[in-house]
């Protein structure tokens, strides 16, 4: 008996080639059926739709002499020690990881003509750095879009080819809604620093009577 470590189920065993083992394919369900041919020859049946665990492997009664090839996850790799060098294992060669950019997905997200990659999702949602590095890349996508919308695209288009200090916009900024949202709002949350019941008060005074537009800004105790 093999095991094969893979984080992917194989289906085609043509990727399993470079083993040199004559191979064939069954489902789990069909094992029982599969026992009393198993010595007619030496090809080892490739369980294929299915990983194994442990506690699957127990129900099944196999002999470790048996031909089969039964798909594991790495993270389940330990818990088969107990089963001893009587197992083969057998790592499957990484295939070459595809290189996908945030902008990749992206173009995925804004079209609805397109299909879900689903390993164009796993290379960003595999890590918690790849899932961060794409957020980044789709915040600064959402702002470019929100420039464009706001002002000039040619304008905006020029600074960013040119990587041109982005400064110039503050002015702009300062005039759009935007900003004076954000400027009416200010004191909310630095208010609550005083405690649930003065923060509800005050926030009461400043959005319902001043609108947002108290003379003074509260400041934050700490950075962002």
């Amino acid at each position: 008996m093999k095991l094969l470590v893979t984080d992917n189920l194989v289906s085609d065993l043509s990727q399993l080639d470079s083993f040199n083992i004559n191979l064939e394919k069954i489902s789990i369900k069909d094992i029982s059926n599969q026992a009393q041919s198993l010595f007619d020859d030496d090809k080892f049946k490739l369980i294929f739709d299915e990983f194994i665990t442990i506690s699957s492997f127990n129900k099944l009664k196999i002999d470790l002499d048996d031909n089969y090839i039964f798909q594991i996850k790495k993270s389940n790799l330990s818990k088969f020690t107990s089963l001893g060098s009587e197992v083969d294992v057998l790592y499957l060669d990484s295939q070459k990881k595809e290189n996908y950019f945030p902008w990749d997905l992206t173009n995925l997200i804004y079209s609805s003509r397109k299909t879900i990659d689903l390993k164009l999702l796993d290379s960003f949602t595999s890590s918690e750095r790849d899932f961060r590095n794409f957020l980044s890349y789709f915040v600064n996508e959402l702002i470019r879009l929100k420039m464009l919308i706001e002002f000039d695209p040619n304008e905006v288009a020029a600074i960013l080819k040119e990587n041109k200090d982005l400064s110039i916009y503050e002015d702009k900024f300062k005039n759009s809604w935007l900003y004076k949202e954000l400027y009416e709002a200010r004191n909310v949350k630095p208010s609550f620093s005083w405690g649930l019941i003065l923060g509800i008060i005050f926030t009461g005074i400043d959005q319902i009577l001043f609108r947002g537009r108290m003379p003074f800004t509260l400041k934050h105790k700490h950075a962002d």
